[in-house]
């Protein structure tokens, strides 16, 4: 948490960051990641790059501070600790994800599997996790 404070200054509101918060971190990227879909739908595309990146990033944030009690500050940093999770069919989004928020255009079917990762493996798993532990914290 040194470190956090050091290269975030956001110590204060981390110090109690649990298992509820992530749950409710990814659910709400899990909003994100479908108004991707309705965004590119509607033909902004740049747009549905923007919220299909962060939603996936973003909701592999939460995973990876739940999962390997890490939190990745960095873009970078969250795909790398990402590798380290069972993501399955989905483990290339990660890259992907951060390619696309560097410029990279996306596969329209990329939005899909966005919602999957998110709604199939993350969202239950953290659902799982606060239910067993209760809203414990993680910072």
């Amino acid at each position: 948490c040194h470190m956090l404070e050091n290269t975030l200054g956001v110590s204060k509101l981390l110090n109690h960051y649990g298992s509820l918060d992530t749950l409710l971190d990814a659910q709400f990227n899990l909003g994100r990641a479908l108004s991707a879909v309705m965004v590119f739908k509607d033909g902004s595309t740049s747009i549905a790059s923007f919220l299909f990146s962060k939603s996936c990033l973003f909701a592999l944030r939460s995973f990876v501070l739940a999962e390997l009690k890490e939190f990745p500050s960095t873009y970078d940093a969250v795909v790398k600790k990402s590798a380290e999770l069972e993501l399955n069919e989905f483990s290339d989004l990660p890259q992907i994800a951060l390619s696309v928020r560097e410029g990279t255009e996306y596969n329209p079917n990329d939005l899909f599997r966005n919602i999957s990762l998110i709604n199939q493996i993350i969202v239950p798993k953290l659902r799982t996790r606060v239910e067993k532990e209760g809203g414990v914290d993680l910072i």
